[in-house]
């Protein structure tokens, strides 16, 4: 229940993060996609504690102080939890953030998937991902599609698909 019932909003995310990943993968150098690397796990990072904190907002807004502190000061030191008002995901997507961790689970299970099948050949990649992904748009859930990772399926989907 709750911001667990987020799969068909969330599908967009997960394809974008996808061809995001993909992308970097293709096109940067590997001294670049390294930086850009860590640039996105510590993105991540900042937006698994915003999902905590809006979890903890949700279950009890009147402790929006503490939550704050709780899940904020561990990445950044900040005393004021006016600061939340600056952050960029939180004015743009409020409540929504939990899309973009599920997006990069996919995307990151969806290009290990793509290197231990096919190496780097990257037609077959962009053939798997027409077929499986891409071609029949939202016709099929998202996890329907990610299923067709078998092995690299995001252990992380299945824990949020049964809640």
């Amino acid at each position: 229940a709750g911001v667990f019932q987020t799969w068909t909003s969330t599908h967009d995310e997960a394809m974008a993060c996808v061809v995001e990943h993909i992308g970097a993968r293709l096109l940067l150098t590997p001294e670049h996609y390294a930086r850009w690397e860590l640039i996105e796990r510590m993105e991540t990072a900042r937006l698994a504690c915003s999902f905590l904190f809006e979890v903890d907002l949700q279950r009890d807004p009147a402790r929006a102080r503490e939550a704050f502190i709780r899940w904020y000061e561990p990445l950044v030191p900040v005393s004021d939890p006016v600061a939340w008002a600056v952050d960029s995901f939180r004015s743009i997507d409020p409540f929504r953030v939990q899309d973009y961790l599920i997006g990069d689970a996919v995307a990151r299970a969806t290009l290990a998937f793509l290197l231990d099948r096919f190496g780097d050949d990257h037609a077959a990649w962009g053939s798997w991902l027409v077929a499986s992904f891409f071609a029949d748009g939202r016709r099929r859930s998202l996890l329907d599609k990610v299923a067709a990772l078998g092995d690299f399926y995001p252990d992380a989907l299945a824990t949020l698909s049964a809640g």
